[in-house]
């Protein structure tokens, strides 16, 4: 492939990426650039093991 760009992207054809990973196989890769992002979540609600008990179950 010689000087071949990659990115992390999805191919919509299985075909496509697997041809593509065959011809990297047994190759060496180099990191050029590297893109870090913080993501922050809310935690999910604690679930109230007494709720069942209060509406009489």
């Amino acid at each position: 492939m010689g000087d071949a760009a990659a990115a992390s992207e999805r191919y919509q054809e299985k075909q496509e990426a697997e041809k593509i990973a065959a011809a990297c196989k047994g190759q060496t890769a180099t990191v050029k650039t590297v893109e870090r992002r913080e993501k922050s979540e809310k935690a999910p609600a604690l679930y109230d093991l007494n709720s069942p008990r209060k509406n009489g179950q």
